[in-house]
């Protein structure tokens, strides 16, 4: 048993160095989940744990087409004390950056965006929305589920904060996702989901 539980450690391991090539990041950045939406919510409400623990009263924003998987912890974030803006996007269904602009606030602590959506297939402009988080040292997530494997996803020169991902979109197995977090725009720490 005490082999086996080395090699599950190793393997696991080397996920981790696999997955932190793959967008040019140390390992430990790495955290393995069940899935992409586990990742959201970690991404989201773990946050909020951590700002409410600071006394902030934190603004978040996302976009009118994300995932339910966003747009229902968003409902829960606001339900918990967030104040949560709602982005429009284009005919194109691509978020506008000058309307995502418009919506930030002195107390806006996070955007969330995901990459590349899933059932119309667009592609947000991850750069611009770097940037314009760094610009404001506000913290950038993307649901990059849909987008990973397909389109560079270089999370230092994007300037996301947090990324999450599942494994079965890129031929991996079911039930395993990744949260890949590195503070880039400012720095934070997550809350736990369970204890």
């Amino acid at each position: 048993n005490h082999a086996y539980g080395w090699k599950a450690q190793l393997a696991v391991d080397n996920a981790r160095k696999q997955v932190g090539k793959l967008f040019g990041v140390p390992p430990k950045t790495v955290i393995f989940t069940s899935g992409a939406t586990e990742s959201n919510n970690l991404a989201i409400l773990g946050l909020l744990d951590f700002l409410l623990e600071e006394k902030s009263s934190p603004h978040f924003i996302t976009d009118a087409i994300e995932h339910k998987a966003v747009l229902q912890v968003f409902e829960l974030a606001k339900k918990r004390g967030a104040e949560i803006s709602v982005a429009p996007v284009n005919a194109d269904g691509v978020v506008d950056i000058e309307q995502l602009q418009r919506l930030i606030k002195p107390n806006t602590r996070l955007i969330s965006v995901m990459a590349a959506n899933n059932e119309i297939g667009s592609l947000n402009p991850l750069a611009a929305i770097g940037d314009l988080c760094a610009t404001h040292k506000i913290i950038f997530h993307t649901d990059a589920a849909q987008a990973v494997g397909r389109i560079p996803l270089p999370i230092d020169q994007l300037q996301i904060d947090l990324l999450s991902l599942s494994a079965h979109k890129i031929y991996g197995p079911k039930g395993v996702g990744a949260m890949i977090i590195g503070p880039v725009n400012r720095p934070f720490k997550l809350g736990s989901l369970m204890v």
